[in-house]
């Protein structure tokens, strides 16, 4: 027998074993493929394997690079990440969430920009994967960031890491030699001779794009449209925040369709003129009294300002309108309620001292338009008001719920959003725009908290403003030249900055200019998801005859309703849907409503997803090509 037969027959005596299942041939019968059972862990396979793995290997580029480097990383986390010691999954995800400004400039070019743009798909990537509520769109755009992930970590393997000769962390390196050393204290007290210490140095290490856990990535997608979003199978436990009464401002509870809320007390005040008084060198109060009353205006006569800038009134209605008391009640606490991205109610905490940053729509129609203004909340009044103008015919005192805030700048010059890759970048307005550097806001107009992080990179600066009331004590009378808005902070932040979310309709037209701004992948035509062969109908001869549905001529011989035509000519039996919804549904992808519309008249003659084929399924899980 020559060697080539000899290994083939050995081959086939070996792939025979090894092809042989349990559960292969116990189920075989039932037409089930067992593989469906199999599916994605997110917190092991990605946050635990894929992001940990690209964490650790930056953090060793960051001490080949060398000087002051892992000391400038540390000093903006409370702990000491370059240890990666202690870290539960959710500080994982923190550190994913906020890495961006850290690591900006901490590495030469082009290496800066290439992890950059990494890190940036990893928190889109996992912004995708973590989502409750998934469209069409969303699950296309999600295969693309599956795209251009996989070209990301292969090019940051290629080039970042092949021109880095990377060793093993500090820590690694310690217990290492911990484990030798416990190795030979061992073998000393069994042994009469005690074996020679071998010298423990730093061992080389290099990144493995070689692991299951990587290329299980690829998998999510289609995971996603057999079973659902990843919460209902994720193997992590969800943690709920807890109020600290002592801390928070005790408020009863609100009703649900109120947008906002706020402390009635009135035991913490100030005297207006003894407050301006006080502070008359404060540029932060600059024309306080005249703005304020001008905003107050604006929205008594009903005349506020879509612009961003407070309409001007005429002296003689300012004077009309009269400060009960002079007084501003001061508050700790302002809550917002909104709807999620996926119909939840939810509710943002603010206060001036800690979380005080927030954002409204914009209403920019300039060329490139953001949607959103962003400020940071100096202080929440209330006050009592009496306008005697002939404007208005109810002359009763109205409560008034104000704002008082600190804007921020767009950069404008630096391109962000999501065909580029970077975080929008804002700071404050500088202390020669005073106009536009503070303002007051109505609390219904806020959106949402929004979580800034420093550009740690630019540093701070003392010159945008003066000593002032304005700022937080922390901030030592500084301020950073810039911040950026971090888009990933949960997933509802994430569907406002991605836009075309179910759950904000209310803000569609608002943000409209976010559905421009897409990377080339997402700019392709996509396949709808009945036609990728996993939601259809199975082929004729798999319809259950005892169910006695007979389909000819596009009849139900059960029922006797006419399903409805394909034709674009023929309307008869179906449900007219207004061109605006119509219009709704093909941008922003909601995807088969009207099809949703017609089963509930035809609920006994639509097939069930029992009724799919195995085999369809199983060709439509075949996992694709590497990316």
């Amino acid at each position: 027998m020559t060697t080539n037969a000899f290994l083939s027959k050995e081959h086939a005596k070996l792939s025979s074993s090894l092809d042989v299942n349990a559960f292969s041939e116990k189920l075989s019968r039932f037409s089930f493929n067992f593989f469906r059972l199999f599916i994605p862990d997110f917190m092991h396979e990605f946050k635990l394997g894929v992001w940990k793995a690209i964490l650790t290997h930056l953090i060793q580029i960051i001490y080949k690079v060398g000087d002051d480097c892992i000391q400038e990383f540390n000093k903006w986390f409370s702990n000491n990440v370059s240890d990666l010691t202690k870290l539960a999954v959710r500080d994982f995800k923190d550190i994913l969430q906020c890495i961006m400004p850290v690591m900006e400039g901490l590495l030469p070019e082009p290496f800066n920009g290439m992890v950059l743009n990494l890190l940036f798909e990893l928190a889109t990537w996992h912004a995708f994967g973590k989502l409750r509520m998934h469209t069409e769109t969303g699950l296309f755009h999600f295969d693309n960031s599956m795209t251009r992930l996989g070209n990301d970590i292969r090019k940051f393997a290629d080039e970042c890491c092949s021109a880095f000769r990377t060793y093993d962390l500090p820590r690694e390196t310690a217990a290492r030699a911990r484990r030798q050393g416990s190795k030979i204290a061992r073998g000393s007290t069994t042994s009469a001779i005690v074996p020679k210490p071998v010298p423990v140095g730093c061992k080389q290490h290099t990144f493995n794009l070689a692991t299951y856990k990587l290329h299980a990535l690829g998998d999510y997608i289609q995971t996603i449209r057999l079973f659902g979003t990843t919460d209902n199978y994720s193997t992590q436990v969800d943690r709920h925040a807890r109020v600290k009464e002592g801390v928070e401002e005790p408020l009863p509870k609100c009703l649900p369709e109120a947008h906002y809320q706020i402390s009635q007390s009135r035991k913490d005040y100030c005297n207006v003129p003894a407050f301006l008084s006080t502070h008359k060198n404060d540029l932060a109060l600059k024309d306080f009294l005249p703005r304020l009353k001008g905003h107050i205006l604006g929205r008594l006569l009903g005349n506020e300002a879509t612009d961003g800038e407070e309409r001007e009134f005429m002296q003689i209605q300012h004077s009309a309108l009269v400060i009960i008391k002079n007084r501003l009640y001061q508050h700790k606490v302002l809550r917002v309620n909104y709807t999620t991205y996926d119909l939840r109610r939810d509710q943002d905490s603010l206060n001036p001292h800690t979380h005080a940053d927030i954002m409204v729509l914009s209403h920019e129609t300039e060329d490139n338009p953001h949607p959103y203004w962003y400020a940071r909340i100096i202080a929440i009044f209330h006050l009592d008001v009496w306008f005697n103008g002939p404007e208005l015919d109810n002359h009763s005192v109205k409560h008034i719920d104000i704002l008082w805030v600190r804007w921020f700048a767009r950069n404008k010059n630096f391109k962000s959003g999501w065909a580029v890759r970077h975080l929008p970048r804002i700071g404050f307005y500088p202390q020669d725009d005073l106009a536009n550097a503070f303002g007051f806001i109505d609390p219904n107009d806020v959106v949402r908290a929004v979580h800034l992080i420093s550009a740690y990179h630019f540093g701070c600066t003392k010159d945008l403003l003066p000593p002032s009331i304005a700022r937080r004590k922390p901030d030592n009378d500084e301020d950073w030249e810039w911040y950026y808005v971090n888009m990933f902070v949960d997933r509802n932040m994430f569907m406002r900055f991605r836009g075309g979310a179910v759950g904000h309709k209310t803000t569609h037209e608002a943000t409209r200019c976010l559905l421009d701004d897409r990377d080339k992948l997402d700019r392709r035509p996509f396949t709808l998801e009945r036609e990728h062969g996993i939601m259809e109908d199975a082929s004729d001869e798999l319809m259950d005859e005892n169910e006695g549905h007979n389909f000819v001529d596009g009849t139900d011989q059960d029922s006797g309703d006419e399903t409805r035509s394909e034709s674009e000519d023929s309307t008869s039996g179906d449900h007219i849907i207004p061109d605006t919804l119509a219009d709704e549904m093909e941008e922003y992808g909601y995807g088969d409503l009207e099809q949703l519309i017609d089963e509930e008249d035809n609920v006994g003659g639509t097939d069930s997803d029992d009724d799919v084929d195995d085999n369809e399924i199983e060709d439509a899980l075949l996992p694709d090509s590497p990316r």
